[in-house]
């Protein structure tokens, strides 16, 4: 997909995509002004999986409900992304970020369940990513 090289380098800023759903869905904004909106996504440190979209508001037995939202903006902090590409027989994106730390944002349907504007104005839609 043109674009996600310029993505090389970036640091980001992660919010809630609509507050109203509160359902673990992202909007992710580049250094660069790309962004991307999200709803199924995965974190990646040392190799294991740490949190995720379908980890939102589960209690697994704590004391509240797992921010998963908060917990990706403070472990995407501060890094830089060193590699964006995207699965062309899966239609998911994948950023590899400094620090052992990768994103993996899913594309499970033919809806739109990730858009990325890019700071040139283009969009890519993951139902039209294959």
């Amino acid at each position: 997909m043109k674009g996600l090289e310029k993505l090389f380098d970036c640091s980001v800023e992660v919010s809630p995509s609509d507050e109203s759903l509160d359902d673990g869905s992202v909007r992710i904004n580049f250094s660069e002004s790309s962004s991307l909106r999200a709803d199924y996504w995965r974190l990646i440190k040392a190799n294991e999986a740490l949190i995720s979209s379908f980890d939102h508001k589960q209690r697994y037995g704590l004391p509240s409900p797992v921010n998963a939202v908060d917990w990706l903006k403070l472990e995407l902090a501060q890094k830089l992304i060193q590699e964006a590409r995207l699965d062309v027989k899966t239609g998911d994106l994948l950023f590899e970020f400094t620090g052992e730390t990768m994103l993996q944002v899913f594309n499970f349907t033919s809806y739109e369940v990730w858009e990325l504007t890019f700071s040139s104005g283009g969009t890519e839609y993951s139902n039209r990513s294959k």
